[in-house]
């Protein structure tokens, strides 16, 4: 048996991990910019 290719180990390694729950994950602190959209809107108000 080989496990010679990276893409071979890479599809093992993601089938095996658990999945994400989403609630616990903290909500980002990146700042992304959308042209026509004023710097001082908050998130609440583009949701």
């Amino acid at each position: 048996m080989s496990y010679g290719g990276y893409g071979n180990r890479g599809y093992d390694y993601h089938q095996r991990r658990e999945r994400i729950n989403e609630d616990e994950v903290p909500e980002s602190k990146h700042t992304i910019f959308i042209r026509g959209l004023p710097g001082d809107m908050s998130t609440d108000e583009i949701r």
